[in-house]
């Protein structure tokens, strides 16, 4: 189930990031439903509603800790799935190839693996084959 999302847009120089976190959603609609979820939903707070301010700074909090971190190698080596079957949507709603995640682009794409070629993916929903 899909929790939240994160964007990130080359900017120059620069990374633009943004964050989206279901928080307090009680309920999805029904195209939603099955593969949406809140934090409220998934028990946060037994059933009550999380304060958003608090789940921010701390958010806020580790983020400033990872970004202090981070240096320009480390992304790679931390990349979640690597040789996992991946499938991505693009913006558009339209299912890209699926192939296997063969780590980063020098310019911060995805490197799949499509059987037949090696396409690099800049945006789109991802899923890997052990997240479904």
């Amino acid at each position: 189930l899909k929790l939240a999302g994160v964007l990130v847009e080359a900017r120059g120089n620069a990374a633009l990031l943004g964050i989206g976190v279901n928080v307090n959603e009680a309920a999805f609609p029904d195209a939603l439903a099955a593969r949406a979820t809140s934090l409220r939903l998934a028990g946060g707070t037994d059933g009550g509603e999380i304060d958003r301010s608090a789940l921010l700074a701390t958010l806020l909090r580790h983020l400033e800790a990872r970004l202090d971190a981070l240096d320009t190698h480390s992304a790679e080596h931390r990349l979640t799935g690597r040789g996992e079957e991946a499938t991505v949507r693009a913006p558009d709603g339209t299912t890209q190839p699926a192939g296997h995640n063969l780590g980063l682009a020098p310019d911060g794409g995805l490197r799949l693996d499509t059987g037949t070629d090696e396409v690099v993916v800049h945006a789109g929903e991802v899923t890997l084959a052990g997240n479904n």
